[in-house]
């Protein structure tokens, strides 16, 4: 047996999921920055890489090679 329940419950409730939903999309926002960042950085990493390699280095500082 269903219950009804009176509408300022409903409004309650769809508050707090537009709450909820916002939180998500902040959260989803930071992740795709995150994302971004961790791809500019393999991008920067893998050039070094070949950057070494054309110069036939067998060692380099991730921090001091710049390329």
């Amino acid at each position: 047996m269903k219950t009804s329940m009176p509408v300022e419950w409903h409004e309650e409730c769809i508050k707090n999921q537009i709450r909820h939903c916002k939180r998500k999309e902040e959260e989803f926002d930071r992740l795709n920055l995150d994302i971004k960042k961790s791809k500019e950085e393999i991008e920067k990493y893998a050039l070094q890489i070949i950057k070494a390699k054309q110069l036939k280095k067998t060692h380099f500082d991730r921090d001091r090679f710049k390329v």
